[in-house]
């Protein structure tokens, strides 16, 4: 009756003491084990550049933030072309200390010099996010929870929950930074994105053509804006389709198209009769921006040092760069920084 639970026992004692055997045969051969435990130290300079009387990219009023502009500077050699977009409380003073420390409002809006737009938008009452803004030669809508942005958990890192709609995969129907986004409405799961109508890439056949005018398919509050009478081309983003915006038709939405290779390609189209439309008044938000980053020479320096316990030898290449919570001071910029 025994026999069985006895084998067992001495079949996984046996494998037991093979696998105690195997990081002693590794290091006989000459092979680094598996568990190394050691302590890494990390150490570089980082360049700003920050103005000397910061002014707001924009202000969410409604929300109580500011949205401010800095800039990292990739070599003490260079202009300084990659922006941050950070968010401070109304009233927080926007020093240099302030803005490193806030939240970064989307790691999507550090490219180099990129468009950042924020069109007309509109959006449903209740709705807890609010359109950050279209960033990018890749025209990407983000929104954002305002609370999230000041939120002073984990504030090294970016806010959390943000919502990004792509309203084209790339070289599709039109280059991407042929697509020029004018209005933006939203509720906290859907996203209906008008633009100007786009030169269609040469190799599309059968491109759709259909425009909406707003106006036409959505109430609001206000509606004296030229944008909300023009016809444009409409974009579709529910639930099931984020990060994705699907482009409407007004008939019967094809789900390939061919290039003139006779190459099919999902059509990412949608049928107007399928598109889900809040059912009251909208409140328009008029506050609008379309900047590009303006390079400047670098103003701060700063100092990092992150130490981390590694318990193997191949954990080190798991860890990011040290955090802002691991600089140890910052000095005005003179030059001679070692940048990495």
């Amino acid at each position: 009756m025994n026999r069985e639970p006895l084998t067992f026992k001495l079949k996984y004692l046996q494998r037991a003491k093979w696998l105690a055997l195997v990081p002693i045969s590794a290091l006989l051969a000459g092979c680094p084990p598996m568990i190394v435990p050691n302590i890494e130290t990390e150490k570089y300079d980082k360049v700003y550049s920050i103005p000397a009387d910061p002014r707001p990219w924009l202000t969410l009023e409604n929300d109580g933030i500011n949205l401010y502009l800095y800039q990292e500077c990739g070599s003490h050699e260079d202009w300084c072309y990659r922006q941050q977009l950070v968010a401070l409380k109304s009233g927080t003073p926007p020093d240099w200390k302030n803005l490193l420390e806030a939240r970064e409002v989307s790691w999507r809006v550090q490219g180099a010099n990129l468009p950042m737009r924020r069109p007309l938008s509109a959006y449903v009452p209740g709705t807890k996010y609010r359109l950050m803004g279209s960033f990018d030669d890749y025209p990407e809508i983000v929104l954002s929870n305002p609370k999230n942005l000041v939120d002073n958990n984990n504030i090294n890192g970016p806010a959390l929950d943000n919502r990004y709609t792509k309203i084209e995969d790339f070289n599709d129907l039109a280059h991407p930074v042929n697509i020029d986004v004018q209005l933006v409405i939203y509720d906290d799961d859907h996203q209906w994105i008008f633009a100007n109508q786009p030169k269609f890439n040469s190799d599309r056949k059968n491109p759709p053509t259909d425009l909406f005018i707003p106006s036409k398919l959505f109430q609001f509050e206000a509606s004296d804006d030229a944008r909300l009478n023009q016809p444009m081309a409409l974009y579709y983003s529910g639930p099931n389709m984020i990060p994705h915006g699907y482009r409407v038709v007004s008939g019967n939405a094809v789900k390939w198209w061919t290039d003139k290779y006779n190459i099919k390609h999902y059509a990412n189209q949608i049928a107007l009769a399928d598109v889900m439309f809040p059912s009251v008044p909208l409140k328009l938000d008029t506050l609008t921006v379309d900047s590009k980053t303006v390079p400047t020479r670098p103003t701060l320096l700063c100092h990092y040092s992150h130490t981390q316990f590694n318990l193997g030898w191949m954990d080190a290449a798991q860890h990011g760069p040290p955090s802002e919570a691991d600089r140890k001071g910052c000095e005005p910029y003179h030059g001679q920084a070692e940048v990495k």
